[in-house]
């Protein structure tokens, strides 16, 4: 019987309202799914609000934890973290946010690509704004997909080629039509396979990649495998330059100090998000940044997975770190 933790930070009560509201319920209707295949699930919840986390969970094996005296983002890293060590080599570890909603299939689809020798799954996580019409839990990944581009954030708006005003390019979009292509430098690594040396030392799409061989990495491209989106207030926003564009020599001058190779690599990857995934000026586009940033590299269609052991010198400090959010990554 294969055991499952979920990790999901929740603090401070406008976070604990939206795990309430939003999150929960999209986890509870994927667990059920996994409850039909008879394996066990349990949750670590850093939190400051035990009693209605969980309420939030009923029926479901709940353990809480403080949450670290540390600055917001710290806190998040050090609760993934503690998760993480906590847990025994070999179980499966999903690692989410209290403002993340998943589609009903999340994890179902992330054990079929366990079994099918993967140990990682990293997808994108478009930021959506939080209203009245709230995501709907248990959705297939193309209409959760839909929905969230349908209210997206400004922050993704602002991220949008070539219009988009954002100086923090961590992830772009592309539009052709009724078809919308996302590339990502700062993808989530939404669940994990423990080893024995599962680590990171920033937040968790900082460096607990670099643990992965590239081949056991399942990136999440095909609008109908799974999907996730976060949910955050409209008045959230993260730094632009009006009337400034993106273009590939500006992207690449702010990506610079804050990708590593992983990253690099991450971005090859083209992500489906409505329509038919197809070439929507992404190609030519992510192949120049990556020239202009020294990281000439293969296309999308020609992404040969080179393997990153976990043995070695410890990967390093990921820099230039840009607080965004619950997460620490902005898109």
């Amino acid at each position: 019987m294969q055991r499952w933790l979920i990790s999901v930070p929740v603090w401070g009560e406008s976070y604990v309202r939206m795990f309430e509201e939003v999150a929960a319920p999209a986890l509870l209707a994927a667990v059920a799914l996994l409850d039909l295949l008879g394996q066990t699930v349990r949750f670590v919840i850093h939190t400051d609000a035990a009693d209605r986390v969980r309420a939030a969970l009923p029926g479901q094996a709940v353990e809480v934890r403080p949450v670290d005296a540390q600055p917001t983002y710290v806190a998040l890293q050090h609760a993934h973290a503690d998760a993480l060590r906590s847990t025994p080599v070999g179980d499966y570890v999903v690692l989410l946010n209290a403002d993340i909603v998943i589609s009903g299939n999340f994890l179902v689809r992330c054990a079929e690509h366990f079994a099918r020798g993967k140990r990682a799954v990293v997808l994108l996580g478009i930021r959506t704004v939080a209203g009245p019409e709230p995501p709907p839990p248990g959705a297939p990944p193309r209409d959760l997909l839909e929905w969230a581009w349908a209210h997206r954030h400004q922050i993704i708006r602002d991220l949008e080629w070539p219009g988009g005003t954002s100086l923090l390019p961590t992830n772009l979009f592309f539009a052709q039509g009724d078809t919308v292509v996302a590339r990502g430098f700062h993808l989530h690594p939404a669940a994990v396979i423990k080893h024995a040396a599962t680590e990171f030392r920033s937040t968790i799409d900082g460096d607990l990649l670099d643990h992965f061989p590239r081949e056991d990495i399942h990136v999440v491209v095909d609008p109908d495998d799974c999907a996730m989106c976060e949910v955050s207030p409209p008045s959230r926003r993260f730094p632009v330059r009006e009337g400034l564009g993106l273009n590939p020599a500006r992207v690449a001058v702010s990506m610079r100090s804050r990708a590593s190779a992983m990253h690099c690599w991450l971005v090859t990857h083209r992500i489906g998000v409505a329509g038919s995934p197809c070439d929507c000026g992404d190609e030519g586009a992510v192949a120049e940044i990556l020239k202009i940033m020294g990281q000439v590299g293969p296309s999308s269609s020609q992404v040969k997975q080179r393997a990153v052991l976990p043995a070695g010198p410890p990967p390093r400090r990921f820099r230039g770190v840009v607080p965004a959010g619950p997460r620490g990554r902005p898109g």
